[in-house]
């Protein structure tokens, strides 16, 4: 049984964890008149896209972070933190060990992390993700993120021939 609990900063504070992920596509990014589409285009075959992720990074301004515990493994954690100067709750990782994907568990601390935003009085939840990270997508907007923008060129100068565009998705509050 999975259990959703509160990390200690000091005791998990530059924990690495392994964040590659497998893709199935992307979302190409189409330019259109004053704006953009986006539209998904599968991979012939699946794509590991390598992501080393340490926690509790110095640009997070006061993180909390929620573990997903099966017994005293940690199967899944989320890290977030409030962004006063706008009062948004930015979602800053995400991870799910590869063999307890697929089982909810990624939709329990999303759930854990908007209730602590609700908490701290923020009016929305946001995040990032690239446009290749399909199945990250899937689970967001199954959560009720929707798309709120995007950036062509936030890792490089080449993001949209390298299919991987940054992606903004939001989750207002009540």
């Amino acid at each position: 049984m999975i259990e959703i609990k509160k990390l200690d900063k000091e005791a998990y504070k530059g924990y690495s964890i392994d964040g590659s992920y497998v893709s199935d596509g992307c979302y190409d990014a189409v330019r259109e008149e004053m704006g953009m589409a986006f539209r998904f285009a599968a991979f012939p075959e699946p794509v590991v896209k390598p992501l080393r992720v340490s926690l509790f990074e110095q640009w997070l301004s006061d993180p909390v972070a929620f573990g997903a515990f099966d017994g005293e493994r940690l199967a899944g954690l989320v890290v977030g933190s409030v962004e006063g100067w706008n009062n948004r709750f930015r979602l800053s990782d995400i991870y799910i060990e590869h063999e307890y994907r697929h089982m909810g568990i990624g939709g329990k601390l999303i759930s854990r992390i908007v209730e602590e935003a609700r908490q701290s009085g923020c009016r929305m939840v946001v995040l990032e993700t690239q446009s290749c990270n399909n199945r990250a997508i899937a689970c967001y907007r199954a959560n009720g993120f929707e798309l709120i923008g995007c950036d062509l060129y936030s890792y490089s100068n080449s993001d949209i021939e390298k299919r991987e565009v940054r992606l903004e998705f939001g989750l207002k509050l009540d």
